[in-house]
């Protein structure tokens, strides 16, 4: 699935900068708004979008308005649309950043093929914004990659996604992914305070120097067949999950090659993340070290911290391991990565935290490889050096005192 999604991002890359489109294949949203999207006098062709065009844009240099706000609010006549490209400059020459912005509430809108959110298409143009905001009971549905922050040689496009309430967002159908930041130093965000995503493969910061992805998730639940945070070729990815947070995936890669970096931050207890086959930080999808560098963090709160559940879990040479348990006042022992197989040993183990060494920011916790089961990663109660000095003179006496009474 994740070469899929590779090739299918890396043939999006090509058709921005390379497809030509005659104007009666495009359509464009001809008001500054907010307006309704399901009023055909809001669009340049005085007629709604149906899916038959090739492109429909919302806040487009291009044509249109190139500041943009489109409202749906509720069943559309036509709920189906080819490509959506939403803050582009692409299918014409840009004298000026396109702001495009989409509030959807309430219906459905199928995007046929790609979407693209804070896009440029290499056009020469300055930065792009696009922003869709998924709330109440709407539904979006991209029949194809779904991509925040792409393509462009001038201006530093971003693209923006806001989920919550009810909202449900697909980008699983046949090849379907979701890239949040895709390349050539573009910005991607995702934020996700409710409702429900469903993907196939989901990229945190792809390709390219100083392209960033951020997944922020405090709320609402994250279904994807995988979840790799910094991808490749100097990409930063950041995810960070909070609250009542509910992750399931079937592999999670936290910093995966080509001198990528990936931050995975788990912010209190309260989360769900669940990895039924493979957590690997700093290891590619085949389980090889790579020149990615991936850090997983924990900020306990009162009560703990949330771990992380894995069929297997390996950890790369450049794996980094970040905890803070300051508010968690308790002695017990800290669970961070709860392995289902029975026998399976972890692979590897944090940058400088061999087995029993003491963790910055762990209240003197010791890290082992070997809880519960023999193969789960917890901070434990370290014995502190002179205690463990004075335990050994003890046993030296007693062993001395037998032997005299021998």
């Amino acid at each position: 699935m994740l070469s899929r999604l590779t090739s299918s991002l890396t043939a999006c890359a090509l058709m921005l900068g390379l497809s030509s489109v005659s104007d009666a294949q495009l359509k464009f949203f001809d008001v500054a708004g907010p307006a309704d999207w399901d009023t055909a006098a809001n669009w340049d062709t005085g007629t709604l979008p149906d899916g038959t065009e090739e492109r429909v844009h919302v806040g487009a240099i291009a044509g249109g308005a190139a500041t943009a706000t489109a409202t749906i609010s509720g069943a559309l006549t036509n709920p189906s649309v080819g490509e959506l490209r939403i803050g582009s400059s692409s299918d014409g020459g840009a004298t000026a950043g396109a702001t495009g912005t989409v509030n959807h509430s309430a219906g459905t809108l199928n995007a046929n093929n790609w979407s693209f959110i804070g896009v440029d298409g290499n056009t020469s143009g300055p930065a792009n914004l696009g922003t869709y905001n998924l709330s109440g009971s709407g539904e979006l549905n991209s029949g194809s990659v779904l991509a925040l922050g792409v393509g462009g040689d001038m201006g530093l496009n971003k693209g923006v996604v806001n989920i919550s309430g009810d909202a449900v967002l697909n980008t699983n159908t046949g090849d379907g992914g979701f890239a949040i930041g895709w390349d050539l130093g573009n910005e991607g965000e995702l934020n996700q305070t409710g409702g429900t995503i469903n993907s196939n493969w989901v990229t945190v910061g792809a390709n390219s120097p100083g392209t960033t992805g951020t997944y922020n998730i405090s709320a609402g639940v994250f279904n994807a067949n995988g979840l790799t945070v910094g991808e490749n070729t100097e990409a930063t990815g950041t995810v960070n999950v909070s609250g009542t947070a509910d992750i399931n995936v079937q592999d999670i890669l936290v910093g995966r090659n080509d001198t990528a970096t990936g931050y995975f931050n788990i912010d209190g207890s309260t989360a769900t993340i669940d990895a039924s086959r493979n957590f690997f930080v700093g290891l590619n999808d085949v389980g090889a070290d790579t020149t990615a560098v991936g850090t997983v963090s924990y900020t306990a709160d009162a009560s703990g911290v949330t771990a992380i559940t894995a069929d297997t879990t390996s950890l790369g040479d450049d794996a980094n391991l970040i905890v803070d348990t300051s508010l968690f006042v308790s002695t017990a022992d800290i669970l961070l990565v709860n392995n289902t197989s029975i026998g399976g040993p972890v692979g590897g183990n944090f940058a400088g935290l061999p087995e029993g060494a003491v963790v910055p920011g762990s209240g003197g916790r010791a890290i082992t490889y070997v809880y519960g089961d023999g193969n789960d990663i917890a901070l434990v109660a370290a014995i502190p050096e002179p205690t463990a000095a004075l335990l050994c003179l003890v046993g030296l006496g007693a062993a001395l005192g037998r032997g005299r009474r021998a």
